[in-house]
């Protein structure tokens, strides 16, 4: 039950900042409509590749020197001050180069543009990085669902049409840099008053090179494809393959999930000295998310395409040919993810760990640049699925002295099985029911839920073993209780 439990919180944690901007999504998709949409989406994007590349690299700089150091206010706050200075004053200069190309090259919407030029306001104030080095992540997430709460109402309030584009961004950038707000309000009581004459660029410079370096290719691969493809095709292409890839993002949210329970395992694993255990883990973590993001990904790719025409508008029934090729993410990925977290667990190394990150991330940034231009949205899907296979294959090929290919295949090809035929009666379904209709959408959904897991149980896996386990502990514990709850009402414990 402990793997349970820490699936559940590690999987609410993510949903809270996936699940609602997908809930807004519908909403925005209606009433900015198509075009509004995509140049929301792709201005962003260009704006947000110099800030993704320069605030992962102090993130993660800030965040591995912090957990080294010992817990000291003084050495804390003294170090907090130096790297936010160097945040600030690099992002003030990346703010204006962006700005100068943007105008130089004459680019359209220049006065949206200047809007998302706000976001560098939030990443200069976002400290995020400070709470999760000493620990207390719990700020971040209250921060994170803070910041997509803070949208809701004015969203309704102020965006109301296609011609409230402006009001739209501004709500963005505003709640984000209110949120990061917050983070200094709570600084007094995790930091000191110090002094620092003088900043010591050469000690930090140097390694955040580095972590400059290993940022670039992974930040590009998340926002150079939609930065192209608004760039050489339009608005319209942006907007549907902005809308099928964060739908694909709350898949690999949940199945992430997984991956994060079993790293936890294996860190326990480790501590005792159970080396059978920690290399059994590898194909358990497989094993689990294979069952649950084949399942989603099925679902994503033969009902997604139908859900899309209620769910965002008939204006956006591409995005369902995108949901089709970028759903096999969510299998890849949580591969990829379950392997890579298990070996952090295990500590063997974090060569093993970055060198697929990185192959995978320039694999995609070259399809991007050579094909997205030509092709468009669906080239755009195949860079990134393309991407994250190479990805997953470097993987498994580090991991060659303590992983079995073939106990791989054996451990997911049941999985597989019952994701096809649970596919072949979605389609039987799509074929027959009258139209793209809400109710519809669930029937199919829920039909494919009926196959998939009756096929999954006549295979007697492991995973329809533990759900069984999980039941029968439910039950008795409702049992125990109402039991309990009946004796203490009657008073036949007197």
């Amino acid at each position: 039950m402990p793997l349970l439990k820490v699936y559940i919180q590690e999987t609410v944690m993510r949903l809270t900042t996936e699940l609602l901007p997908l809930f807004f999504l519908t909403y925005v998709a209606h009433i900015l409509q198509l075009h509004a949409l995509g140049v929301q989406a792709g201005t962003f994007a260009v704006i947000m590749m110099p800030i993704a590349v320069i605030s992962t690299a102090i993130r993660v700089y800030a965040q591995n020197e912090l957990n080294k150091m010992s817990p000291d206010k003084r050495g804390n706050s003294s170090f907090f001050w130096e790297v936010w200075s160097i945040q600030l004053l690099t992002l003030i200069v990346f703010a204006s180069i962006t700005w100068e190309v943007i105008r130089l090259a004459e680019m359209p919407y220049t006065n949206v543009f200047k809007l998302q030029l706000l976001f560098y306001v939030g990443a200069i104030l976002d400290i995020a990085w400070l709470y999760n080095g000493i620990n207390k992540t719990r700020v971040v997430v209250r921060r994170d669902a803070l910041m997509q709460l803070l949208r809701f109402v004015p969203l309704i309030i102020f965006v109301k049409s296609s011609a409230d584009l402006n009001s739209f961004i501004i709500l963005l950038a505003v709640t984000t840099i209110v949120a990061n707000l917050l983070l200094w309000f709570q600084l007094p009581s995790v930091l000191v008053r110090v002094n620092i004459a003088l900043i010591p660029l050469r000690t930090h410079i140097k390694t955040l090179l580095f972590f400059v370096a290993t940022a670039l290719l992974p930040q590009l691969a998340l926002y150079l494809n939609k930065a192209v493809l608004f760039i050489t095709k339009g608005s319209a292409d942006v907007a549907m393959y902005y809308s099928a890839e964060l739908l694909v993002k709350v898949g690999v949210a949940l199945v992430l999930g997984i991956a994060m329970a079993m790293m936890a395992k294996v860190t326990e694993q480790r501590k005792m000295g159970d080396s059978a255990g920690v290399a059994k883990s590898f194909y358990d973590a497989i094993e689990y998310s294979s069952a649950l993001s084949v399942l989603i990904a099925v679902g994503v790719a033969t009902v997604g395409p139908q859900a899309v025409l209620w769910f965002l508008g008939p204006s956006f029934s591409e995005t369902g040919e995108v949901l089709q090729v970028l759903a096999f993410v969510i299998v890849v990925a949580s591969w990829r993810y379950s392997l890579a977290l298990q070996q952090m667990a295990a500590e063997r190394g974090f060569r093993n760990i970055s060198v697929p990150v990185q192959i995978g991330a320039g694999i995609t940034v070259v399809l991007t640049l050579l094909v997205v231009p030509r092709f468009g949205m669906l080239a755009a899907a195949w860079a990134a699925l393309i991407g994250e296979l190479s990805a997953l294959v470097i993987q498994i090929a580090l991991l060659k002295s303590v992983l079995n290919v073939w106990r791989l295949v054996r451990v997911t090809w049941r999985y597989i099985v019952a994701g096809v035929v649970a596919a072949a009666g979605m389609l039987i379904v799509i074929r027959i029911v009258p139209g793209p209709y809400p109710k519809f959408s669930t029937l199919e959904a829920l039909i494919g839920m009926v196959l998939y897991t009756l096929v999954v149980y006549a295979f007697s896996t492991p995973v329809i073993k533990m759900v069984n386990a999980v039941a029968l502990f439910a039950i008795k514990r409702m049992y125990e209780t109402t039991n309990e709850f009946i004796r203490s009402v009657l008073r036949l414990n007197k």
